[in-house]
């Protein structure tokens, strides 16, 4: 019976930090949380560059903010205020198990597109990683050996009500993605 005790008591106390790293970023909503909301969440600095890394103990997150009203993402002109998440992709540092992963968020991983990624020409340093994109949560996540390793954060199709209209004054110019001017001066 002490036995029995021991092991569920050393089982709670593995998983716990690995359901409080998952779940804590579930707390970054795209097209709804502020730079400030996401700095304060994480304790960090930032809300200087419209593309933000973060390192805080348990994962590295990229983070991309809106820098004008109808900005342009994910073919879409979204309604939302400078500093806006637009994105957020995080990086985890150690082991979550995916299934632990899948019952934190709530997810129903038969509802996800599963793809391998050499299938969809990403490339990673293991070819032999899955993609699961969860469109109706917002969420797309790899794993590997059933471990996840990262997360992206998307808008899901609730947050479509914040589409600028079509006949809107404000500025709808379209602009290039500010992860991708990023990435191009960084090459």
């Amino acid at each position: 019976m002490k036995i029995i005790i021991v092991f569920i008591v050393m089982s709670v106390c593995y998983l716990i930090p690995h359901f409080v790293a998952a779940q804590t970023f579930r707390e970054i909503f795209p097209m709804r949380s502020t730079c400030s909301e996401v700095t304060k969440f994480l304790n960090v600095d930032g809300c200087k560059k419209h593309f933000e890394i973060y390192s805080v103990k348990n994962a590295r997150i990229e983070v991309e903010y809106s820098s004008e009203v109808c900005e342009t993402a994910y073919k879409k002109k979204w309604n939302i205020q400078p500093w806006t998440v637009v994105s957020a992709i995080v990086h985890f540092r150690q082991k979550i198990i995916l299934g632990d992963f899948v019952k934190v968020f709530g997810i129903d991983i038969n509802t996800c597109e599963k793809t391998a990624s050499v299938e969809r020409n990403i490339i990673s340093n293991d070819l032999a990683s899955t993609i699961y994109s969860c469109k109706q949560e917002g969420v797309s996540f790899w794993s590997y050996n059933d471990y996840l390793s990262s997360m992206v954060l998307t808008p899901s199709p609730k947050e479509d009500e914040l589409i600028c209209k079509s006949n809107s004054k404000k500025n709808t110019s379209s602009k290039t993605s500010v992860r991708k001017k990023a990435r191009k001066k960084s090459s």
